[in-house]
């Protein structure tokens, strides 16, 4: 089977998962994915927020999520990674271990059953930035058919939590800071 990527903000210790965007989180297919794409362009981007006109093709930001990672390292973190690989070496934690950068990012619904110490988890904000893009109705809806066509109950489970989250937003309810 070919290596499997994940998106990792070592900067921050989180991370977002292409395949909870119903995306095949092999490399090539990421590069034609649009959803994780457009999710990591939303995260970096160094200005939302900033403006108070929005244009047709803004994204409205409703929480701190959008361009929280503007200005950090960030990696495409491979399941098969040896932690002396080019780069990665560069980007290990200080708490670095025997574990790369993908086996430490725990997603959402694993996070109580991990056998990752809690110290070297990097947390999954994958519904936090769904929750955002879901904000935009196209975005909505590509999403929303994006994962119902790839069957995956991860991606199911990721879009009821972006849901959920968008619900608390809109009764102005924050979840704490991750």
């Amino acid at each position: 089977m070919s290596q499997q990527f994940r998106i990792v903000n070592v900067t921050k210790r989180q991370f977002i998962d292409p395949a909870s965007f119903g995306a095949l989180p092999t490399l090539l297919s990421l590069a034609a994915a649009k959803l994780p794409a457009t999710a990591l362009m939303v995260l970096i981007a160094n200005s939302l927020g900033q403006v108070r006109h929005y244009g047709r093709d803004d994204l409205k930001p409703t929480s701190a999520v959008p361009g929280s990672w503007a200005g950090d390292i960030i990696i495409m973190a491979g399941e098969y990674a040896d932690l002396s690989c080019s780069g990665e070496d560069e980007c290990r934690l200080e708490d670095a271990s025997n574990i790369n950068l993908y086996n430490r990012c725990v997603p959402f619904h694993e996070q109580i059953t991990s056998e990752v110490p809690g110290s070297e988890q990097i947390t999954d904000i994958t519904p936090s930035i769904m929750a955002e893009l879901m904000n935009d109705p196209q975005l909505d809806t590509d999403l929303r058919e994006s994962i119902s066509t790839s069957g995956s109950e991860n991606a199911e489970e990721a879009l009821a939590a972006a849901c959920r989250i968008r619900l608390l937003g809109e009764h102005g309810i924050s979840l704490p800071p991750e």
